[in-house]
């Protein structure tokens, strides 16, 4: 008796080429076929792929150039290729954003008594994400005035403050400046979940004291697209260090 021992699974024949057609490669070859990147290699026919020849460096090259053109990256750059939209079918630029503003110009007898904008910056959400906001400001006790500085610092987005207790904290400070460039330096840092749009970050002020002398501040926001298996605190303690 004979036995015909047959492959578990057998191509149908056809398609562009003639000699794959028991090959399980096939299908991958057939794919090469109708996306350009191979021609045959018996030409003027070429209905045949020689799928077990070997490729030399100039056909790679021809291969390499045809693949490129097929993902619309013939310049070399990859970014322009049709599968560079690599999350949800958003660009690089939509994915992550950066931006953020600081002053170094004096704010002399600081008195506001009332929430007062003493920095902001704007930044835009292409889609759907988070927004990781930071700032910082230092400060030293207004000499001019009598009395001791007491400060309350905060971050708002769109207007709202980043947390219901109105992410605020408090400087005081007393005495005559220091000979260090501030007598204190406060941070305030949070992320919150944002529409597509343009959004307003500022550090806010409010004086509960007799005055302060605000020397530098500054503002920074990074623009995070969702991705998935992220932890997005909502607010994180502030934070201020005093000479």
């Amino acid at each position: 008796m004979i036995v015909a021992l047959l492959p578990v699974a057998v191509m149908a024949a056809g398609g562009t080429f003639t000699d794959d057609d028991t090959s399980m490669f096939e299908a991958d070859i057939e794919w090469l076929a109708a996306t350009g990147v191979t021609r045959g290699c018996n030409p003027p026919t070429n209905d045949n792929f020689c799928p077990n020849s070997t490729v030399t460096r100039g056909q790679m090259a021809a291969f390499m150039r045809r693949f490129a053109g097929f993902l619309g990256a013939e310049d070399g750059q990859v970014a322009a290729a049709d599968n560079a939209d690599t999350i949800g079918g958003m660009q690089p630029g939509d994915i992550i954003r950066i931006n953020g503003t600081m002053s170094d110009t004096y704010i002399n007898d600081f008195t506001a008594s009332t929430w007062t904008d003493i920095q902001s910056m704007q930044i835009e959400a292409p889609v759907s994400g988070v927004l990781h906001v930071a700032a910082s400001v230092g400060l030293e006790d207004d000499s001019d005035l009598a009395g001791d500085a007491e400060i309350s610092l905060r971050i708002t987005i769109d207007g709202v403050a980043l947390s219901d207790d109105d992410f605020a904290y408090t400087v005081e400070l007393s005495g005559d400046p220091s000979d260090e460039p501030f007598s204190a330096i406060g941070a305030l840092n949070g992320a919150v979940a944002v529409s597509p749009g343009m959004h307003t970050i500022a550090l806010e002020a409010w004086e509960i004291g007799s005055g302060t002398f605000i020397k530098a501040r500054s503002v920074s926001a990074t623009f995070s697209a969702y991705g998935g298996g992220i932890s997005i605190p909502v607010n994180v303690e502030p934070q201020v260090y005093n000479n």
